[in-house]
């Protein structure tokens, strides 16, 4: 059963929102509008949490995939799966950022909060393997998120 947790116009676009509604809750789609015209997310089968220590921690998952629904270039919709090589790093629970899809070095898709705005950083492809895709998610320079 699909129902919404969080949605940024109305919990808040912040880190502290976002694991306020959404740590704990088991398997979550998470759905980035941005500025430019960009609709994507990710899926992950673990739970959003943050750690008391406030030191980032991974969690592993094998089915965790990420998605690009509209891009600017009118690439057709698509999905990304985890290289399972690096299922360990699916996702970085932080307390001062949104949700991190993608560990190691960086993140393939990270939501942060940079000067007051809901930012993405895009690394893509790295942990999830992307082929084509690259253009199907925002630069990074460009991805102030609104929904």
């Amino acid at each position: 059963n699909l129902r919404p947790i969080h949605r940024g116009s109305t919990h808040g676009l912040n880190a502290s929102a976002f694991h306020k509604q959404c740590d704990n809750e088991g398997e979550t789609y998470t759905v980035v509008s941005t500025t430019n015209g960009y609709l994507f997310g990710g899926y992950v089968d673990v739970n959003w949490t943050t750690s008391l220590d406030h030191v980032p921690a991974y969690s592993s998952s094998t089915k965790a995939f990420l998605f690009s629904l509209l891009n600017v270039m009118k690439i057709p919709a698509k999905k990304f799966s985890i290289d399972k090589r690096y299922r360990n790093y699916a996702v970085v629970n932080d307390v001062s950022s949104g949700p991190i899809f993608g560990g190691m070095n960086q993140p393939d898709i990270g939501i942060y909060e940079i000067n007051g705005l809901f930012r993405c950083q895009i690394h893509f492809p790295s942990v999830y393997m992307g082929g084509v895709g690259v253009s199907s998610f925002p630069p990074s320079n460009d991805c102030i998120i609104n929904e």
